[in-house]
């Protein structure tokens, strides 16, 4: 009998989601990403969401809800959410 997995892959979406947010904000402080000039509180944050990004995100999730989650991110951002 298959086990439910909704209520983890909602948790992951939701992690996701967050981890996504939160490096959309630090990206759009930067019209270029360059860790070389950005500051180091900021490089080592983006490095550290991007690892969470692609570890925990892209290799768990569909690519259309990845997709959809730095949509969202984007959308939020610009909405005053």
């Amino acid at each position: 009998m298959p086990v439910d997995n909704a209520p983890q892959q909602m948790e992951l979406e939701e992690r996701c989601q967050k981890i996504a947010t939160q490096g959309f904000q630090i990206q759009v402080k930067y019209s270029e990403i360059d860790f070389e000039t950005m500051p180091t509180e900021d490089a080592d944050a983006l490095k550290y969401l991007d690892d969470l990004w692609i570890n925990d995100c892209v290799t768990q999730l569909p690519g259309e809800k990845i997709f959809e989650i730095a949509k969202k991110a984007e959308q939020d951002y610009y909405s005053g959410e």
